[in-house]
């Protein structure tokens, strides 16, 4: 490889972590969001920790997937 090539694979590597990092702050901070609002609605339906369940869940899958890649 050209030394040129290293600087930017180097640069990808490094936006991308940073873009991750992110990403998965952003979900974590929507999931939290998202988990006082469920709480609040589990008092008035039955229903909604099953919504929440599945909330947290798919979030979980996101963040798995996102430090996969």
């Amino acid at each position: 490889m050209v030394a040129g090539q290293e600087v930017a694979l180097i640069n990808v590597i490094v936006v991308r972590t940073i873009f991750i990092t992110l990403m998965v702050s952003t979900v974590a901070k929507v999931i939290k969001d998202t988990s006082n609002i469920v709480s609040i609605f589990i008092f008035l339906r039955p229903r909604a920790r099953a919504v929440g369940e599945f909330l947290v869940l798919a979030g979980g899958l996101v963040i798995g997937a996102s430090l996969h890649f």
